[in-house]
């Protein structure tokens, strides 16, 4: 397991090193003190994922400021979810109601993954650890 100190090796050297040796896995953040936390995950040195409780705006409110959906159709597809027997994404059920299209939802979870990912990047107190072969189960 590869971890320490964001102040003893900044995030960019990790990504780098990740990178270069292809790893697979999730890179967890805890900035000073814990104050904010983040995960990125990886597949064969590549970034596929990320979430943080730092600055986050969820994909329904993103959805409604760009125009996509409507709030009563934001809280309509909430209480599918959370109503429903089997766990499902937002996405997925905005998606089968209709709302949104595949394209529309990849967009907008490929721009939260960037965001999410220069959020975090300045960060230069805290530590970080690095979790070989472990990903989120939803994945």
């Amino acid at each position: 397991m590869l971890e320490g100190k964001l102040q003893d090796f900044g995030l960019e050297a990790i990504f780098q090193l990740i990178n270069s040796e292809k790893k697979t896995g999730t890179l967890h953040i805890i900035r000073r003190a814990g104050d904010a936390e983040g995960f990125i995950y990886f597949r064969q040195g590549k970034i596929f994922g990320a979430v943080s409780n730092y600055n986050r705006q969820p994909l329904g409110e993103r959805l409604i400021n760009a125009g996509h959906i409507t709030r009563e159709q934001l809280e309509q597809a909430l209480k599918v979810q959370k109503t429903s027997k089997r766990r499902r994404k937002l996405g997925q059920i905005l998606i089968s109601e209709g709302l949104i299209t595949q394209e529309t939802l990849q967009h907008f979870l490929r721009e939260q993954i960037q965001n999410t990912v220069f959020d975090i990047l300045p960060w230069t107190e805290g530590e970080f650890k690095f979790y070989d072969d472990k990903l989120p189960a939803a994945e």
